[in-house]
């Protein structure tokens, strides 16, 4: 009887002493914006990308879907109630010189190595170009150390070339190379907590912020919304 009842006890108090387990750790919330420079020059910005400099998909994590409600928050996408740079995103939508590519944010925990997380945005233009929409594809790795976290940017944006239109009925397998150009952004950096940063490419930008994320105002969100 008494087995009985520690194995009872055991199994309802086991998620109890995970969930404060969780809250005891500390959290990130990571946030990145990309975006596309409109008056860039593509004779000057255009680069060759090679395999070697890409983060494959098999390195890279996927965002899990967010729910406050699973022990494990590590690389949940955050809603974008929750999202910070507001103000960011405003003032690049409502400039002619840039366009916004994508805009994610998800929590993560306090590790010396991080997983580089993929994030992938636009229209995919194989095997045949629909739009005149840009492609982004990257991934993100953030490491905090004892003062500073050190983040790392891999990313290449795609476009289509100004001629792509009226070569797109020549083949896609066979004009690729001027069909689309592409531009490759691969950056290293230190970083501070709550310091917006900026990594520079001659066609796209990227806006990359690591602030304090508190699992118990998410736990108090959801009680008010219930």
């Amino acid at each position: 009887m008494k087995k009985l009842i520690l194995t009872i006890l055991l199994v309802t108090l086991l998620p109890v002493v995970a969930m404060a387990q969780q809250n005891e750790k500390k959290w990130y919330q990571v946030e990145v914006i990309v975006f596309k420079l409109l008056n860039a020059n593509p004779a000057v910005t255009s680069s060759i990308v090679n395999a070697e400099d890409t983060v494959s998909q098999n390195e890279a994590t996927h965002l899990k879907e967010y729910d406050p409600n699973d022990a494990d928050l590590a690389y949940q996408a955050l809603p974008d109630a929750d999202y910070k740079l507001t103000k960011e995103q405003r003032r690049l939508k409502n400039s002619k010189n840039y366009r916004i590519l994508l805009h994610k944010a998800w929590i993560q925990p306090a590790v010396r190595r991080g997983k580089f997380v993929q994030l992938v945005s636009g229209h995919d233009y194989s095997p045949t170009m629909t739009n005149d929409d840009a492609q982004v594809q990257g991934a993100l790795q953030v490491n905090q150390y004892s003062s500073f976290f050190s983040v790392k940017a891999n990313f290449t944006f795609k476009a289509p070339t100004e001629d792509a239109q009226s070569m797109q009925d020549q083949g896609y397998g066979q004009t690729e190379e001027k069909l689309f150009q592409s531009f490759h952004l691969d950056q290293a950096r230190r970083m501070r907590l709550d310091t917006l940063n900026y990594f520079d490419n001659p066609a796209f930008g990227i806006l990359v912020k690591i602030m304090p994320y508190n699992p118990q105002q998410s736990d108090s969100k959801l009680q008010q919304a219930s």
